[in-house]
């Protein structure tokens, strides 16, 4: 199994994140078998940053309760762009 299969797997790892891409983040939610613990959005890049932060907010909530309890929640925000102020899920090559 992947490094990032394997993350997902852990929830002290639950957050919201942000990719270029999202091949990588959905084949590796497959691997794992966590495709329904993996939210991956598309678009929000698009949206006004008032937009953006309430939605970064709601899910960083989420991801927080998830992590709490110790069930696994990673929400990716494909960002290709690479402007929204989030952590990157996983180092991507450029």
């Amino acid at each position: 199994m992947g490094h990032l299969a394997e993350r997902y797997r852990d929830a002290s790892r639950s957050g919201v994140y942000r990719v270029s891409d999202a091949a990588v983040p959905r084949a590796a939610a497959a691997e794992a078998g966590r495709a329904s613990q993996v939210l991956l959005l598309e678009g929000v890049d698009r949206l006004a940053p008032e937009e953006v932060e309430i939605i970064v907010a709601a899910l960083q909530h989420v991801a927080a309760v998830r992590r709490e309890s110790g069930s696994p929640f990673f929400a990716v925000l494909v960002d290709p762009g690479r402007r929204l102020a989030l952590p990157p899920l996983y180092k991507e090559k450029t």
